[in-house]
């Protein structure tokens, strides 16, 4: 998916089997007679790996990234959609479609509670998100969610086979996660309107990455 991104910021399109001036026209938003002046072609013949200049319309753009904003869980997804509206400076042309005036809110780094455990003897992974829960009761996860992250994290599918000496990884989050939904409920602010003003963020229960700027109604 990185790569589709970071293709918007190139007007090159390579050629490959199948294609047609008549497919690629289509896929740019442009016209074959434009593909054949820009590129200074006789005729519409076309040939695998050839180099085809394509031209670059913010229309065009604004839905193929509006087509690849799934899942902006992982940072290297984020900031290969931010460079995108960077150097097209889409951020005049969506900001421009809301009236709302805004400031911004940065994502903080979430306290994690991440240490290695060897299995005992008759231990349990209940008993050990038990005993993590004792220890730290503000943790947003129930022992329930415990033992659910840890199966997760570890590729554990049954609890009870899991062999003495076995190494585990706990990693979890001792403050809660921030989603859309999260900054909505603690600022107060209706969930409707961080949407519309955030715009690429299409999962509102998405835990959001560190250090990204979230856009916040102004009071």
């Amino acid at each position: 998916r990185e790569k589709r991104i970071n293709g918007f910021l190139s007007n090159k399109y390579k050629v490959i089997h199948g294609d047609n001036l008549s497919k690629i026209a289509k896929k740019y938003g442009t016209t074959v007679e434009e593909l054949m002046k820009i590129n200074g072609l006789k005729n519409d013949k076309i040939k695998a790996e050839q180099e085809l200049i394509v031209p670059k319309k913010i229309k065009n753009v604004l839905e193929k990234l509006n087509d690849s904003l799934e899942n902006l869980n992982y940072p290297e997804k984020f900031y290969a959609v931010l460079r995108v509206i960077k150097d097209y400076q889409l951020e005049q042309v969506i900001s421009g479609q809301t009236s709302l005036k805004y400031q911004l809110f940065q994502v903080p780094e979430i306290k994690r509670l991440q240490l290695e455990h060897k299995f005992l003897p008759k231990e349990t992974l209940a008993a050990i998100a038990y005993q993590i829960k004792k220890r730290y009761p503000a943790l947003p996860l129930s022992v329930r969610g415990i033992i659910k992250k840890i199966k997760k994290d570890n590729r554990i599918s049954d609890p009870r086979k899991i062999s003495v000496g076995r190494k585990i990884k706990i990693d979890l989050p001792l403050t809660k996660e921030i989603t859309l939904a999260e900054i909505a409920k603690e600022k107060k602010v209706p969930l409707e309107t961080l949407e519309k003003l955030n715009p690429a963020i299409l999962t509102v229960d998405a835990v959001l990455p560190v250090g990204i700027k979230i856009r916040l109604p102004l009071d």
